[in-house]
């Protein structure tokens, strides 16, 4: 027999309500300086920190998985073999990062690709009868089987128990599906459901409504078991989170702040900590991947080095055993293959998952790594302007101002024998360029000893190479330097830019961009961090533990 009406009108349903009708948050919300969830002020034990802002609370909202946290999520479901290729559109960029809460809806294109994706993977999620339902996979047609296998894999998939209701309409699913008595094609469209549902696909983070205080709502377990595992995994959570979150522990901050612990210590954490230096640093594959072989022959051999490079910086920056904050800015050791240390012109690496000392060398760590230098300049030239803009905008959280309308800028002057600071000095000469350029070359050239694949160099068309500048707009961090290595020693002790790494963690965090910025939030994490010997965990642990993160706005 064929499938009855009920599968068109439930594939039909499904779409336009999962797909269409989630918006990335609830009509009504907006940011909102409030209480806590326990009615007191945001601001810790005894409420707002005295002469300090309170922080705006995100509004209640659904949050679309990212590309990656879909992989993620259907990796956890479906077993640790390989996943077919899935085709999925590349997420917005906003404020520099790619999980921005409001910009990830599903348009038609991409609801398309999901429902694609569902019935490939969903020959996989058959595989899977047998470990959800604890019957033998033969047991397809059994209904008690069936129900137990909903209920488990729908549990795995919402990251939350399923309703008895939910249960008995996947049910109705499953016997929809059912054509000619097989069976696995029930369970086949149960697992292409769950796959297309909006309880797989968003993140909720609406609490309950009915317990809202001064329109304050706290997240409730389920919610914050996943945005803990979201936030530092990237990853559904595991059976641990989930168990605290059934047992109505995660609602007290120091288990929260113990799980907190619990995801760092962890190895999974290291992958996401990557993604985030990497996104906040506008450290990007593709154009770290692009480079002219005529130009640079040697840079071929070494592109993955550079990514790996960096990924290590950045996990041992904030996950290392000496891991602080500091260290995010300047660091004495790196890990490098025999390869990338020749083409940093050091005398050679160490042994294999041994790091090799910086000291004495050009090398800073982060802000000097190949893979940022080769992301922040173009295929030919350094692209100073381009270094100072993104140095300004990640780095010290300084706005630029905007150009003049319908600005015609010409280019950069080619000056035969000439360095590239020479250039730009004349370019800052034309009128109407200069007001960006007095901002932008203040820093623009502090990587200039740098060429843009990011090999190091002292001279340029033979002439010495001019790398000083000056830092202005910070509280502790002003004054001139007169190469890299300088500035990455006053930026690793400025409190200043430590609040701006804060700020930018609690975007990417947050999925808020600009709009979850509050200076007295950032100022309380950079105090915590430093009260534990200036530790990026600790910071991690003030945010997680903060009602930025555990509440949200209704009204």
């Amino acid at each position: 027999m064929r499938a009855n009406g009920a599968f068109s009108w439930l594939i039909k349903g499904l779409m336009v309500s999962a797909l269409s009708g989630c918006t990335a948050e609830i009509t009504g919300a907006s940011d909102r300086d409030g209480s806590g969830p326990d009615g007191r002020r945001p601001g810790g034990e005894g409420g707002a920190t005295q002469g300090c802002g309170e922080a705006a609370l995100l509004p209640a909202r659904l949050w679309r998985l990212t590309g990656p946290e879909y992989l993620a999520s259907v990796q956890d479901l479906l077993g640790p073999e390989p996943l077919p290729e899935v085709d999925l559109e590349v997420d917005p960029v906003v404020d520099g990062f790619k999980n921005n809460a409001q910009a990830l809806s599903v348009s038609t294109r991409m609801a398309g690709q999901l429902q694609q994706a569902a019935s490939t993977l969903s020959v996989r999620g058959l595989a899977q009868f047998a470990r959800y339902s604890a019957c033998e996979a033969s047991a397809l047609a059994d209904t008690a089987c069936v129900q137990t296998f909903i209920a488990k894999f729908g549990a795995r998939a919402y990251r939350r128990p399923l309703t008895a209701d939910e249960v008995a309409r996947y049910l109705v699913v499953y016997q929809a599906g059912v054509t000619d008595d097989n069976a696995a094609n029930g369970a086949r469209l149960v697992v292409q459901t769950v796959l297309q549902s909006p309880h797989f696909l968003y993140r909720s983070e609406l609490g309950d409504a009915s317990a809202a205080k001064q329109g304050v709502v706290q997240l409730n377990g389920f919610e914050l078991a996943s945005a803990l595992s979201f936030a530092l995994w990237g990853t559904p959570p595991d059976e641990a989170l989930l168990s605290a979150a059934a047992a109505g522990q995660l609602s007290a901050a120091p288990e929260l702040a113990a799980q907190t612990r619990r995801l760092l210590e962890d190895q999974r954490a290291r992958p996401l900590i990557s993604r985030f230096v990497a996104q906040w640093l506008s450290v990007q594959d593709a154009i770290v991947r692009s480079r002219d072989a005529v130009k640079y022959p040697e840079f071929d051999a070494v592109k993955g080095d550079l990514l790996t490079e960096f990924e290590r910086l950045a996990q041992d920056a904030f996950l290392g055993p000496s891991a602080t904050l500091g260290s995010v800015f300047f660091t004495s050791q790196s890990h490098l293959s025999p390869q990338l240390a020749s083409f940093y012109g050091l005398q050679g690496a160490a042994a294999a998952g041994t790091p090799t000392s910086l000291a004495g060398t050009p090398r800073t760590g982060l802000l000097t790594s190949a893979a940022l230098i080769a992301s922040w300049s173009r295929d030919q030239d350094t692209s100073p302007m381009t270094r100072g803009r993104l140095f300004m905008d990640r780095v010290l959280c300084q706005d630029l101002p905007a150009p003049p309308a319908a600005l015609d800028i010409p280019p950069v002057p080619v000056l035969e024998g000439a360095t590239t600071r020479d250039r730009y000095a004349v370019h800052a000469t034309i009128p109407g360029c200069a007001a960006c350029h007095e901002k932008l070359d203040a820093v623009a050239f502090a990587l200039e000893n740098f060429d843009s694949a990011g090999r190091y160099r002292s001279t340029e068309n033979g002439k010495p190479i001019d790398a000083s500048g000056v830092i202005t707009e910070t509280s502790d961090a002003d004054g001139p330097f007169k190469d890299m290595t300088e500035l990455a020693t006053r930026l690793s002790g400025s409190k200043d830019v430590r609040a701006c790494l804060a700020r930018q963690y609690v975007r990417f965090v947050g999925g808020s961009g600009r709009r979850g910025d509050n200076a007295c939030m950032t100022e309380r994490l950079v105090n915590a961090a430093a009260s534990a010997g200036d530790s990026p965990r600790e910071l991690i642990v003030s945010l997680v533990t903060s009602d930025f993160f555990r509440a949200r706005a209704t009204q």
